[in-house]
């Protein structure tokens, strides 16, 4: 049943090519995101301040973003227990952008849904030139959140996204 896009292969971490995964669904799915990323530009946030993230699947299409961005790099990118669509083809066309963007990628040691195997993606993609990646591992964590992991987030957003100073009164 699709989210985002067909599952088609749950195997993630193991593969060693594209090839079974919905890059058509994944593609669709990207222009709904950057038009809700455009949308809050046009809003008057500026592209550096936004924050894409996601968990799961919503990881996997964020760090798709992040790795197809042609305009400026974005605040920031949240990967919770995802893992990287389409990685061998990703990792051939990402750009200087993709290398600048913070990414903080968090993943569980007993995920049985997206398999640990996801930090080979990390190290792959980190080895590639994305130097800005932050990776977090929590020790027994299934598919899912902890305290430890939203605390950690929340302290990642403090740094890179601090507070806006309030408007002057007038």
């Amino acid at each position: 049943m699709p989210a985002w896009f067909d599952i088609i292969n749950p195997s993630h971490g193991a593969r060693e090519k594209d090839g079974d995964e919905d890059e058509d669904g994944m593609e669709e799915s990207l222009a709904t995101l950057e038009g809700l990323v455009e949308d809050e530009v046009r809003g008057g946030i500026p592209r550096e301040r936004v924050v894409v993230g996601g968990f799961s699947q919503g990881a996997a299409l964020a760090l798709f973003l992040a790795t197809k961005s042609k305009g400026s790099k974005l605040g920031g990118v949240i990967v919770l227990s995802g893992y990287m669509p389409l990685q061998w083809k990703l990792l051939k066309m990402k750009s200087a952008i993709t290398d600048e963007t913070p990414i903080f990628w968090a993943h569980g040691t007993s995920d049985n849904v997206i398999p640990y195997t996801g930090k080979e993606a990390f190290e792959r993609m980190r080895d590639s030139g994305a130097s800005k990646i932050d990776f977090h591992t929590y020790q027994g964590l299934p598919h899912g959140y902890c305290e430890e992991e939203l605390s950690d987030l929340e302290a990642w957003l403090l740094q890179r996204i601090p507070p806006s100073p309030p408007s002057p009164k007038l």
